[in-house]
C-alpha cells in the first residue's frame, strides 16, 4: 500500500491506471511550469500576470522538490519547498509593493512604460 499501487494495475486499460503516482504528479508540475512560462512571453504587457506567471513557476518547483521527498521518503525537498515557497512570498510581497508604489507616482503599470526603473 503506497507508491506502488497503481503500478501494476493493468486491469483497467486507461493509462492514469498503469502510470505510477509520481508521474502523474511531475507531468502535472510540468504543464503548471510550462503555462508559467507562456504566460510569461505571451501575457507581457501587464506586470501583475507576469508577477503571477513567476510565482506558479516557484510552486510548481517547490512541488517538485516535494514529491521528491515524498518518493524517496527524506525530509530535505520538503523543507527546500518550504524555504523556496518563503522566498516566493517575500519576492511577491517586495514586488506588489513596488508595483503599488510605482502606481501611485505614473498611474500606469504596464511594462511598456516603464522605463524609468530600467535604469
Amino acid at each position: 500500500m503506497g507508491w506502488d499501487l497503481f503500478i501494476y494495475n493493468t486491469t483497467h486499460d486507461h493509462i492514469l491506471s498503469t502510470m505510477s503516482p509520481l508521474t502523474i504528479v511531475l507531468g502535472c508540475n510540468f504543464i503548471v511550469f510550462l503555462f508559467s512560462i507562456i504566460g510569461i512571453f505571451v501575457l507581457k504587457n501587464t506586470i501583475i500576470t507576469v508577477v503571477i506567471c513567476i510565482e506558479l513557476m516557484f510552486l510548481s518547483i517547490s512541488l517538485n522538490f516535494i514529491e521528491f521527498a515524498i518518493f524517496f521518503n527524506q525530509i530535505d525537498g520538503i523543507i527546500y519547498g518550504i524555504i523556496i515557497l518563503t522566498v516566493a512570498a517575500a519576492e511577491s510581497a517586495i514586488g506588489l509593493a513596488l508595483i503599488i508604489s510605482y502606481y501611485k507616482i505614473r498611474g500606469i503599470i504596464e511594462i511598456n512604460y516603464m522605463e524609468a526603473i530600467k535604469s
